[in-house]
């Protein structure tokens, strides 16, 4: 009996280790999304031409020199090869937690479980290449290798831990901030207390904190130093240093990337997240219930199922897509809450896992800054805090609770399924930037004839309109560089054009920016050095940049190249110069 057990427990945990590398496979060959998988896909492709100007993207070139070195083994995969890429940084990173903690590889069932909800979760929007994925993956694995050399005493993973944490501010800037993973070493136990035997000295508990601390700062500044001298070598530094100073200086300028519009989104959020707190606790409260031992088993699981329907007619509304739905909240109330009251200690659990769940606060906490969509990006920490909290029943976390063990064991599960159900269900329904109606994906049956989207399935609109234009454009001069109004920076990657300015979003403006980013093009040359004008979305300009084109368009005498046909749903019109 024992070894039939033993033997359906390896089944699961090898069929859940195939999920957690599957699932974000499942869907990256539909799609569409012209915005940030372009805009990230033109970053790499240009990667090795810009890095010694003011093109380079100094916001996260490490994430855009991996980006750049994919593009170069593998041009063909086209935009497709992107979405690949951001898909196995995920499951790469998906590990770490697994690979951290004794007590997670103790329940594997469990704790995979809970790890495939978690990563369900932080790819139910949006899944392609990107610094924040590359920057997740470095601090995944820096906290995976903190915890692990605490565990083992081993101070080479805790130099490594801090050597990664440079990583990750290398592909994303405001990463840069999960270096306060610095304090964990203060509230680790060790199995030998209270004194460490070291050469037949004895060191107190503070004193090999501080020293583990300082083997991990030793990793981060050792990192930051390879990477100067790696870019005063090349050449790089001072083109990198100069695009730093532009990017804070931004933040303190208009926008939607200005700190007082980061801050009002990040109190919304908070705000919103302490109003579905109160939700989680009615469902606790029932869950309780219905959970009681002289309940019937049957109530859990039609609890469950109804909990599961609310949640995908939840879920199915279109009128909060992707970014705007309120799982995000939900999600954030039940595990940050958890893992807060296993932090302070009014959850007694395992000292480790208590380490774990606050890295993964640390992770949410750092996690969203410098982004423009509030809270959003807290589902960075998720990926701890979600088998911390879940792992925690098994290692005393409820026994103040006395014969209430299994009951939470139950609830924890519960949540995960929940968790991991309403996230592919998200997924499911949202194509990013494509569509919000749940039903749509079933008809992203229709194939490109543009090679560069070569391997992806898209709506018959979103494709005529790329097969349209993209030839259109190539078939001007080949050496001309382009500018794009309209929210579709990924023209740029498609056709191989260089962009005539560092900035690719260009929707609602007032004054046509030029190469050195001041507010009028005039003075600029004439004739070849003009760029061809491309206008994807002629209502995204509003009224005064409507008319700001149009100025410049009859000044500079560009005629009509094309347009999109009259019945087309997505127009578009291409303009070159005389």
């Amino acid at each position: 009996m024992g070894s039939h057990l033993s033997t359906n427990k390896r089944l699961v945990t090898r069929f859940l280790f195939l999920a957690i590398i599957l699932d974000p496979l499942i869907f990256i060959w539909q799609g569409g999304d012209l915005t940030d998988s372009g805009f990230h896909a033109l970053r790499a492709q240009n990667f090795f031409a810009d890095i010694h100007s003011a093109m380079m993207p100094s916001d996260g070139i490490l994430s855009y020199f991996i980006g750049g070195m994919w593009w170069q083994l593998f041009p063909g995969l086209g935009l497709f090869g992107f979405h690949l890429l951001g898909a196995l940084l995920v499951i790469a990173g998906s590990f770490a937690p697994f690979y951290a903690l004794r007590e997670l590889r103790e329940h594997p069932v469990v704790s995979l479980f809970a790890i495939l909800a978690a990563q369900a979760f932080l790819i139910r929007i949006n899944l392609s290449f990107g610094y924040d994925f590359v920057s997740f993956f470095f601090q995944y694995w820096a906290v995976a290798f903190l915890l692990r050399g605490l565990e083992g005493q081993k101070g080479s993973l805790l130099f490594l831990a801090g050597s990664f944490i440079a990583a990750a501010a290398l592909a994303r800037v405001p990463s840069i901030l999960s270096l306060g993973l610095i304090v964990l070493p203060l509230g680790w136990k060790d199995k030998v207390l209270p004194f460490l035997p070291d050469n037949n000295k004895r060191f107190s508990v503070p004193f090999v904190a501080i020293k583990r601390m300082a083997l991990f700062m030793a990793g981060f500044l050792s990192a930051c130093l390879l990477a100067i001298a790696i870019g005063l070598a090349t050449g790089v530094a001072d083109a990198y240093f100069d695009g730093l100073v532009n990017l804070f200086a931004s933040s303190q300028q208009g926008g939607s990337h200005n700190k007082g519009v980061l801050f009002s989104k990040y109190y919304t959020d908070a705000v919103l997240t302490l109003q579905w707190l109160g939700v989680v606790l009615l469902w606790v409260l029932a869950a309780w219930g219905v959970f009681h031992r002289r309940a019937p088993r049957w109530g859990g699981l039609v609890f469950a199922a109804a909990t599961a329907v609310a949640l995908f007619i939840w879920l199915a509304d279109p009128a909060a897509p992707g970014y705007f739905h309120p799982l995000k909240y939900l999600v954030l109330a039940i595990y940050g809450t958890w893992s807060v009251l296993i932090a302070i200690g009014v959850l007694k659990t395992s000292p480790a896992l208590r380490t774990m769940a606050v890295a993964g606060l640390i992770l949410t906490c750092i996690g969203f800054l410098g982004s423009n969509t509030g809270l959003l990006k807290t589902k960075n920490g998720m990926l701890f805090l979600v088998p911390a909290c879940t792992i925690s029943a098994w290692y005393g976390s409820m026994e103040r609770f006395a014969d209430m063990t299994r009951k939470w064991k139950r609830i924890a599960l519960v949540l995960a399924g929940l968790l991991f159900v309403s996230s592919f269900a998200a997924r499911f329904g949202y194509v990013y930037h494509v569509s919000s109606r749940f039903l749509d994906r079933l008809s992203f049956t229709h194939a490109y004839s543009t090679p560069m989207m070569f391997g992806i399935r898209s709506s018959k609109e979103r494709v005529v309109f790329v097969d349209g234009i993209v030839p259109r454009i190539n078939e001007t001069e080949p050496q001309s560089e382009i500018l794009v109004f309209g929210r579709t920076p990924a023209l740029y990657f498609l056709t191989e054009r260089r962009p005539f300015i560092k900035e690719v979003w260009l929707g609602k403006i007032n004054t046509p920016p030029t190469r050195s980013g001041s507010p009028s093009i005039k003075g600029s040359p004439q004739g070849a050095d003009l760029p061809l004008i491309v206008i994807t979305d002629p209502g995204v300009l509003g009224p005064e940049g409507t008319v700001m084109i149009g100025d410049f368009l009859n000044e500079y005498r560009y005629i009509k190249v094309t347009e999109s046909p009259e019945s087309s749903t997505l127009p578009w019109e291409i303009w070159s110069p005389k």
